[in-house]
């Protein structure tokens, strides 16, 4: 069933989004209006921020570029199946968040239901030309893109997938989201993990931290008001430390690591039975 474009508002299960500190989150229609329903949702938000509309014609162009992307080669019909069948229905979603860094930091992500990236080279030039093309615009507006697996935050059975993001930084800062206590700020780790499908989650409080495991991660959170964890793809021994009130790019990055560990797992039984596997994806 497609979901009609008028029941695309903003949602993530929360009274958070990007105008309040949280993740806005919004279904696209599928066909030709996706990319342009996809501009005009960002771009009333991102307005509604104060952001420049210099700005906005720029983070919303790259973001119409993902969403062209991701149609024809996340779900578009016309793209060989080899390596993964395409859940039913598929739409792809459009999110977007501000970093609780220094810097003041947009992130915009757009999902679809095919785990791996396919980027065009030299020998696919003149087939996948114009998708090129997309891919440099992206690079030339942003400040760093890419690509990963994740798990989708909108749909009815919340599938696995990827996003392709970008990041660039805007001259709006970002609200001051008041810092949970660590007991606090763990519990509402686990639930946005939970609310993503993800199971086999742990939480214990200890004096002073408190702690949130799933497979393939654990996630510390500590006083002074800071998430800690390793990241398995990352440099070896070493922890990443975000502040608390960072919490949408944390559960973000937990996703993205259970889904690494999960394709691992995937990869090693494939290749014990002498299967081929779909790419793992990029940070």
């Amino acid at each position: 069933m497609q979901i009609p474009f008028t029941e695309s508002a903003p949602r993530n299960g929360k009274d958070f989004n990007l105008t309040n500190g949280g993740c806005s989150a919004w279904i696209l229609p599928t066909g030709e209006i996706c990319a342009a329903a996809g501009r005009s949702l960002l771009g009333r938000e991102l307005l509604a921020i104060d952001l420049s509309r210099d700005a906005v014609h720029d983070i919303t162009l790259a973001t119409s570029e993902l969403v062209t992307n991701g149609l024809r080669h996340g779900i578009g019909r016309d793209q060989r199946r080899d390596d993964a069948a395409i859940p039913a229905p598929a739409h792809l979603e459009l999110w977007a968040y501000r970093r609780a860094t220094l810097e003041s930091q947009l992130v915009v992500k757009v999902f679809d239901p095919l785990p791996g990236w396919r980027r065009p080279g030299p020998e696919q030039a003149g087939t996948y030309a114009e998708c090129g093309r997309g891919t440099q615009i992206v690079e030339a507006l942003s400040e760093r893109w890419g690509w990963h697996l994740t798990r989708s935050r909108l749909a009815a059975q919340l599938i696995p997938g990827k996003v392709a993001w970008f990041c660039v930084p805007i001259d709006v800062p970002c609200e001051q989201v008041p810092r949970l206590p660590v007991c606090q700020a763990a519990q509402a780790l686990l639930a946005e993990l939970a609310s993503r499908g993800i199971t086999r989650l742990q939480c214990h409080h200890g004096n002073g931290h408190s702690l949130v495991a799933l497979p393939g991660l654990t996630v510390w959170a500590e006083e002074p008001g800071i998430f800690r964890w390793h990241d398995p793809t990352g440099e070896p021994g070493e922890y990443v430390r975000t502040p608390i009130a960072d919490l949408v790019h944390v559960v973000e990055e937990a996703v993205r690591i259970h889904e690494y560990a999960a394709a691992v797992e995937a990869a090693r039984a494939a290749t014990e039975q002498g299967q081929d596997v779909p790419g793992q994806g990029g940070r």
